[in-house]
């Protein structure tokens, strides 16, 4: 379509568009800058037999009431002929996902995974921020089908992704065949046409993007399938092997991949292994996106960032084991953590012999540098509605105090360890904590005009501990 360049194109209201240069082609169509800086124009690749039903399917798309939480671009007009497309705006600021798959032959891999490209909490804050957008698509009954890091781009600067290509957005009532997705993320099933398109298998495509923006590899493509001729890999992406880490059978190893061992917590293990040894032929057994989401959350707030300026590395803290950052073997001196406590049944005093009485240990959270959302999620796990909401926010100044701010819609009470000084923490009140002595009790389940309401005999309590290690 190179003549197209320079060519004054209409929507069907009438607006003209002059074609600029080419942004990217597929197999679908191709994506042109407009002389407008805000919209792009994409160009359908279509027989003749099948303008109607496309430009029928834009036109639905455009009337989907689609979250804005999505992050989706929707088409905001439609070509007129002799053309197929229709005209989006421009996501300005962001850059394709492929970015953060393929290391330039130019440095070290190290040095790309972890300075140019953000390392583990960078890939965690993208995967996370991903898996929230394709599940509000699904709550809404839609399906994106074609989830591929072609469609997603990531902001240079913020903690966002967008997706684009929202003609590939279908439903089970408007589903086309044509459209299965790209193959290397395509859920084995599809290959068979045993199934279409839904909510499962754009989580299997996730689910394989993810462990590609991890571990920089395929989960079913190892070392001698990628020596191998092309049809041994077509076969293999058809779930004709078996994942590159199965847990008995190594007969597909990859060794160019970075090590489950610090990559991955246990958690996001064990997510791969039910997606793609259970659950490889078996689309019931595989995990959900929401799964994912609270997995990947967790991940991140594990993350330990190496002191090292030349590694600039984030790993995952070892419980009961010395810090040692797995890419330059630098020794931790001391990193703040925050454990979210419930405990229960509590008669008198919140303390005894100076310590917290410690219940149930329902999360905890690493403080680096950044700002740190706390989930509702994290103080009662076992409610299923409103888990991601945040109550609460909190930045580490030093190890000894950090920055909290009360985003929820209820008063905390914070309490002194060392005085048993009890006070109010307000809903949106911001402040500094003191690290050594104070905890806060960040929420109960019932309304209480007296502290003394909280001690008594049956009570359950959610608090948040800090602690040096």
């Amino acid at each position: 379509m190179r003549e197209l360049i320079g060519m004054e194109v209409k929507d069907t209201e009438g607006r003209v568009y002059v074609v600029k240069d080419k942004v990217g082609e597929g197999a679908q169509g191709a994506v042109y800058n407009t002389e407008n800086e805000a919209f792009l124009i994409k160009f359908i690749h279509v027989d003749d037999d099948k303008k109607n039903y496309m430009i029928k399917h834009f036109k639905w798309i455009m009337k989907q009431r689609v979250p804005k939480e999505a992050r989706i671009i929707i088409p905001i007009a439609i070509l007129q002929e002799p053309f197929v497309g229709y005209i989006m705006k421009k996501a300005k600021g962001h850059e394709s996902l492929n970015k953060y798959l393929t290391p330039p032959k130019d440095s070290s891999i190290g040095e790309w995974y972890n300075i140019q490209t953000g390392g583990l909490r960078k890939r965690l804050e993208i995967a996370a921020s991903l898996s929230k957008c394709y599940r509000q698509l699904h709550l809404q009954g839609l399906c994106y089908c074609d989830v591929s890091p072609n469609n997603i781009l990531v902001a240079k600067q913020q903690k966002s992704i967008v997706l684009i290509d929202s003609d590939n957005l279908t439903s089970t009532d408007s589903f086309s065949p044509s459209v299965l997705g790209t193959p290397r993320y395509i859920a084995p099933e599809l290959f068979s046409l045993a199934k279409q398109p839904n909510s499962i298998s754009d989580t299997y495509s996730f689910a394989v993007i993810l462990f590609e923006l991890l571990r920089l590899g395929h989960p079913l493509l190892g070392d001698a399938i990628l020596d191998g001729p092309p049809e041994d890999e077509a076969e293999a992406l058809k779930g004709n092997t078996v994942y590159v880490d199965h847990p008995v059978d190594d007969s597909n190893r990859n060794t160019m991949i970075f090590p489950a061992e610090f990559i991955l917590t246990e958690e996001l293990k064990d997510l791969f292994d039910r997606m793609f040894v259970d659950g490889l032929h078996n689309y019931m057994k595989r995990p959900t996106l929401y799964e994912f989401t609270s997995a990947l959350q967790k991940a991140e707030d594990q993350l330990i960032k190496c002191d090292n300026s030349e590694c600039q590395a984030y790993y995952f803290a070892q419980k009961g084991h010395e810090q040692i950052c797995p890419w330059c073997d630098e020794k931790k001196n001391e990193f703040l953590s925050m454990q979210f406590v419930e405990t229960t049944n509590l008669i008198g005093d919140f303390f005894e012999n100076g310590k917290i009485k410690l219940g149930k240990i329902t999360a905890s959270l690493i403080l680096n540098e950044d700002v740190k959302a706390i989930y509702r999620g994290y103080m009662e796990p076992s409610i299923s509605q409103d888990l991601d909401k945040i109550i609460a926010s909190v930045k580490k100044i030093d190890n000894k105090q950090v920055v909290m701010e009360n985003c929820s819609n209820k008063d905390f009470w914070i309490i002194n360890k060392n005085t048993r000084d009890k006070g109010i923490f307000k809903s949106g009140e911001q402040r500094i904590v003191k690290v050594e002595t104070e905890n806060i009790v960040v929420d109960y389940n019932r309304n209480i005009d007296d502290i003394s309401a909280i001690f008594g005999e049956n009570n359950r309590i959610n608090a948040i501990i800090f602690t040096i290690n």
